[in-house]
């Protein structure tokens, strides 16, 4: 069970994030914290090079991990450039001195030429309601008894570009190829406003956040120096999220709903799937959506995210 604690919830407008701090226990241990460089730490350092599978294609692109530290990668990480914008479908561990194939969705549909060889990393975290579809699509074959293997994720691209353009529409900001990150570049002052009134706290290791009383998801990190490296681009997702919410409940939620799903979280039952990298990957398979990424006996990332939501 995921053994974490609410702290007091912070508020800005629409959105209420409640932190989600560490209990002390075995997953969350100080004594030998995650060994990960983040993939935007060793992309900006030249460890890590994520290009093209060949001339391009759209559900998956090449990293090449040649340092000697194993990069964590996050799913909803953006990536810049090359043919096309995409975002990292799955939380993935590349061991050192080596090469995978990672699942990834397009997040610039009008453009197909490359504008670079390799891939940048974006500062702008992806929204969880385009990050929830993948998620979606491995519930589904769960539910069918059927292994979610890394290819399948491409089955979540078409709503991912439709909530890209909903993305576009609510918030007023126009991009012509479709690119999210532009969309966050036009809405930066806005977000730089809002992140302020979500600062990190002690012991913080994740967060759970809402539109009104509605679930938008929640993130958890095994590790509170890996947490304090990623907290602020989580938090932009979520934010996001709030500034295109198309209904919101005027109830602000409160510690009884953040407690009930936390609880429905911790109790899913989890069904191990095929992935890439190393550790082993699981769907939470009834109840909510959601992936879990363990590696070596330890907790590395943690997203879900609520049934039905729109």
């Amino acid at each position: 069970m995921l053994s974490v604690t609410l702290a007091p919830p912070q508020r800005h407008g629409v959105l209420t994030v409640y932190p989600l701090t560490d209990t002390g226990a075995p997953e969350f241990s100080r004594v030998s914290e995650l060994p990960y460089m983040l993939m935007k730490d060793a992309i900006e350092e030249g460890m890590l090079t994520v290009t093209e599978v060949g001339a391009g294609s759209v559900p998956e692109v090449v990293a090449v991990n040649s340092g000697d530290l194993d990069v964590l990668i996050l799913d909803g990480e953006q990536l810049i450039g090359a043919r096309q914008n995409r975002m990292t479908n799955r939380s993935i561990v590349v061991p050192a001195r080596s090469e995978v194939e990672i699942p990834v969705s397009c997040m610039e549909q009008g453009r197909w030429r490359f504008t670079s060889r390799v891939f940048s990393s974006s500062p702008h975290y992806s929204p969880s309601g385009v990050r929830r579809h993948a998620r979606a699509v491995e519930a589904g074959l769960a539910k069918a008894r059927r292994r979610a293997a890394p290819e399948v994720l491409a089955k979540a691209q078409s709503r991912v570009w439709q909530e890209i353009s909903h993305y576009g529409s609510t918030t007023g900001a126009f991009t012509p190829t479709g690119a999210l990150d532009e969309i966050y570049e036009q809405k930066s002052p806005e977000v730089d406003d809002w992140v302020a009134s979500f600062p990190q706290i002690d012991g913080q290791v994740g967060v759970l956040a809402f539109a009104g009383d509605r679930v938008l998801g929640m993130d958890v990190i095994g590790s509170q120096d890996l947490y304090a490296m990623v907290h602020e681009r989580l938090v932009t997702g979520y934010i996001m999220d709030a500034l295109a919410s198309r209904t919101v409940s005027t109830n602000a939620a409160d510690d009884g709903h953040a407690a009930a799903f936390l609880e429905q979280v911790s109790t899913a039952p989890r069904v191990d799937a095929p992935t890439v990298g190393r550790g082993t990957y699981r769907v939470l398979a009834e109840g909510v959506l959601g992936g879990e990424l363990e590696d070596q006996s330890r907790l590395v990332h943690l997203s879900s995210f609520p049934v039905g939501a729109e």
